[in-house]
Formats: structure tokens, C-alpha cells, sequence
């Protein structure tokens, strides 16, 4: 059964593409960001109610790492779905570049304007994953940055607003 199973995957795809082996690697990720998270400043600074302000996340991590070591042991773990037997390199290179858009988005923000590149960022995701005609996608990108914007400053969290001001 190694490498076989699941939904209809009928050829040898691997251990890398098993359950185990998608498991094996959101673990390796989880444990990098959890290191991340050890020695990040940020994350250890005390707050007003006492918890620490990466706490949650860092206990959202370890419930993503806990997770995946099941997966990794559980009865399923040598199955494979359809759709990752067919993951291809293209489709690795798509998922770099979206996540290296979104740190940049995330360093844009921060030193521009989040209300001038959240909805640049959020219009060209949307176009991306199908909101036709461009003008809609742009529309409900601006209406959702303002209304990001403006929930985070109702709860206290001030983002940034170099240019605009606000």
C-alpha cells in the first residue's frame, strides 16, 4: 500500500505525496515557525492583560503541529488524494510567488500605506481567483480595506496610514 490509495490514485505517486508525507512537511514548517516565533521580539512582549502577544499564535501552531504528527500516524497515512498526486512544479511556483506577494504586500503596507496597497493587493487576488469584471474586483477590494481599516481601529489597532493619514 506505500504510496497507493485513496481517492482513485491508481499509480505509485511516492511517499512525499502520501498523507505521512504532506504531514512530514507542514510539520517541518510548523516547527520553523514555532522557532520563529521563540525568538521573535515581537511575539514575547508582554501586554496590558498579562499574556504574551504571540501566545495565541504560537498555541495555534503547535495545534497545527499536533495535528499534523497525527496525520502522520493515523490509519490514513499512507493514502493519497487525487489532487495532490497530480501537484506539479508550476503549481509549487504559484504557491512561492502568492506567498512571496503576500509578504510584500505585508512590507508595502507597513512602510507606504495600507489603505493605498491593501486594495491594489486585494483587487489583483481577486481578478486572480475569478471576481469578473475587473472594476467589481477593485470595487470590493477598497470596500473590504476600508472596512479592515476601520474594524481595526474600533478594537484599538492602529495600521499603518503614512501617506493617507487618517
Amino acid at each position: 500500500m506505500s504510496g497507493r490509495g485513496g481517492a482513485g490514485v491508481g499509480e505509485d505517486v511516492g511517499w512525499i505525496r502520501t498523507n505521512r508525507g504532506v504531514a512530514a512537511w507542514i510539520a517541518g514548517a510548523t516547527i520553523l515557525l514555532l522557532i520563529y516565533l521563540g525568538t521573535s521580539e515581537w511575539a514575547l512582549r508582554e501586554l496590558r492583560d498579562g499574556f504574551r502577544l504571540g501566545f495565541f499564535t504560537a498555541v495555534a501552531v503547535f495545534a497545527m503541529l499536533l495535528c499534523a504528527v497525527a496525520m502522520m500516524l493515523d490509519r490514513h497515512r499512507h493514502e493519497t488524494d487525487e489532487d495532490i498526486a497530480r501537484v506539479t512544479r508550476r503549481d509549487w511556483l504559484v504557491a512561492v510567488v502568492a506567498l512571496a506577494l503576500c509578504y510584500a504586500c505585508f512590507e508595502l503596507a507597513w512602510r507606504v500605506d495600507f489603505l493605498l496597497v491593501a486594495p491594489v493587493f486585494l483587487a489583483g487576488g481577486m481578478w486572480t481567483l475569478g471576481v469578473r469584471p475587473l472594476r467589481s474586483a477593485i470595487l470590493a477590494a477598497v470596500l473590504v480595506a476600508v472596512v479592515i481599516y476601520v474594524l481595526f481601529r474600533l478594537i484599538g489597532i492602529a495600521l499603518p496610514t503614512n501617506v493617507i493619514g487618517l
